[in-house]
């Protein structure tokens, strides 16, 4: 019986995750067919079947002159027209409802309909999101400034909020990072308005460096060094079991919530408040998660009314310095290095942060033989000689090579700025808006197809119908909002990927029509043979590439 339920379950499982799957693909097919029929209805053209999916037939129905079917193959599906093929006598008294026999503009308008409904789904699903969710944006805090940065330098500081940059006024993080995007080796006005409320103006010098432009791709374009808005998140690090930290209860990767009431969310919010002169009370009460767990840690302050840094005192240190997991057969593994084993130096120098670590680690050479690394594990310093190893990863769309140790930490960033959603409740402004959007990942396919064609781009970031099956289910996870954007993305692919002009596609026959309008004939049936069995295999090799990435993607790690 337990064989059965578990046989039971798994199938349940499946079919749960290939639900996401099935809706999306057949919401996007059935708008494209319905496009492809509608048209064709209005030309005249009579249809014989319309399918979603393809080969075997699960559920079918005849209405006038068509066959309505749901196939067993979900992806893709078709609309079969009266008299399509091409060297096929057709009766005199047929010839009204047969497809070839319309004029050039309806057979174009048949075969653009498509990819218009879902060029156009695109834009009533973006209209509809901005409508009832809004979009999310960030407003642009400053987080945590490496001192040595030029945005530190130039006075700008933790907590300052950035209101405009010359003459631009700015109201999120991506507004922040397009304007400063386009001015490189500039010299800006930043006005910004500090945590006393102070609006001050700093002159900050931009510089021309590797950023994630407008179409997210890595690209020169406006920096400024060390500008971040984000912070590590309240995690503590705790080395030294018998610090008053380690004694009243507190691990290594507790994420503190609130300090007596006071809600935390930083790190530096933590230790500035554990900073503070002591309250008349005795201890400080920490709410902390710990898993799936809130715990109550009644922390005592400190006897001794020490200078320094309070928090290290209480047996506090950074949380990404502490080894939260490491790569299997990884170089770390292999040396005897383990979970939660606490870095404190590098080739005889003290570890500030986890970005230190990994820009030693990756600026490794063959000539320096080896890092020698040492931590703390339970009170006990060790030493590991590591020989790093050169792995692949993709970096916006890139693959690059670089060292690594197979070291895992746990360093959570969170935005410092509070999140805010802006809806649009005009339905004219908010179509414009859905518009807007559909043109942005037109651009941006077209920017990507560019940059995979000059190698910018590696051909790995392909995917097929396993990438989409896994998007599908991991947007439907986080919710319709997801969903509904991977639609929208996804109609405006099929919209792009339909058009090109390739023979089997819709813009293939697109082109034959506009070389028919030029040359006052259609192309003979043998060249439009040739064409489309061109086609076909074109399609067959994108299909098995594509298969490879996403088998490939699926069981390894770049």
């Amino acid at each position: 019986m337990s064989i059965l339920s578990n046989m039971v379950f798994s199938i349940g499982s499946l079919m749960s995750a290939l639900l996401p799957f099935i809706v999306l693909l057949g919401v996007l097919v059935f708008i494209h067919e319905l496009g492809h029929f509608m048209v064709a209805r209005w030309c005249g053209v009579r249809v014989e079947v319309f399918s979603l999916g393809f080969g075997k037939k699960l559920l079918k129905w005849k209405k006038k002159d068509t066959l309505y079917c749901i196939s067993l193959f979900p992806l893709g599906g078709y609309v079969k027209m009266f008299g399509h093929e091409y060297g096929k006598e057709v009766a005199e008294k047929d010839r009204p409802v047969a497809f070839l026999h319309k004029k050039l503009w309806q057979r174009a308008a048949i075969v653009l309909a498509g990819p218009l409904m879902n060029f156009f789904l695109a834009i009533l699903i973006f209209a509809g999101l901005s409508v009832f969710v809004g979009e999310r944006k960030g407003l642009p805090v400053i987080g945590e400034l490496a001192p040595s940065s030029v945005a530190a330098k130039a006075g700008l500081a933790y907590g300052d909020l950035i209101l405009s940059i010359g003459d631009v006024p700015v109201k999120s993080v991506k507004e922040v990072r397009e304007v400063i995007f386009e001015k490189p080796d500039t010299l800006l006005d930043i006005k910004v308005r500090n945590l006393s409320r102070e609006v001050q103006t700093k002159k900050v010098l931009s510089q021309t460096g590797p950023a994630t432009g407008k179409w997210g791709f890595l690209e020169k374009g406006g920096v400024i060094d060390g500008l971040s808005f984000s912070a590590s998140a309240a995690v503590v690090g705790v080395s030294n079991p018998n610090s008053p930290a380690g004694q009243a209860g507190l691990k290594t990767f507790d994420k503190v919530m609130s300090v007596n009431g006071k809600k935390v969310n930083t790190r530096k919010e933590l230790f500035h408040l554990l900073s503070l002169s002591p309250s008349s009370e005795s201890s400080w009460t920490l709410e902390v998660q710990r898993g799936e767990e809130l715990k109550k840690i009644i922390l005592p302050h400190s006897k001794n009314d020490q200078k320094g840094d309070k928090a290290q005192q209480l047996g506090f240190v950074r949380s990404d310095l502490f080894i939260a997991n490491l790569k299997k057969n990884g170089v770390a593994e292999k040396a005897g290095l383990k979970k939660e084993d606490f870095i404190f130096k590098l080739n005889g120098e003290q570890v500030p942060s986890w970005s230190f670590l990994v820009e030693k680690i990756k600026n490794f050479k063959e000539q320096d033989g080896t890092l020698e690394m040492e931590i703390k594990r339970q009170g006990q310093v060790k030493s590991f000689s590591l020989v790093p190893e050169i792995r692949k990863q993709m970096i916006n769309g890139v693959e690059k090579k670089s060292y690594m140790l197979g070291i895992i930490a746990q360093s959570p960033l969170i935005p410092v700025g509070e999140s805010y959603v802006e809806k649009e409740k005009n339905p004219v402004k908010a179509l414009s808006f859905g518009t807007g959007k559909v043109l942005h990942w037109c651009a941006f396919l077209f920017v990507y197809i560019k940059k995979l064609v000059g190698g910018e781009v590696s051909t790995k970031t392909l995917g097929g119908a396993i990438t989409i099956g896994r998007a599908a289910y991991d947007s439907y996870s986080y919710g319709l909002e997801y969903f509904f954007r991977l639609m929208a993305i996804l109609s405006v692919q099929l919209f792009l990927f339909n058009i090109l002009p390739i023979p089997v596609f819709d813009g293939g026959h697109l082109l034959f029509y506009v070389i028919e309008f030029f040359n006052g004939a259609p192309l003979s049936i043998k060249k439009m043979i040739i064409a489309q069995q061109m086609g076909v295999l074109a399609v067959l090799f994108l299909l098995l590439f594509t298969t490879f990435n996403d088998l490939h993607n699926w069981l390894f790690t770049w």
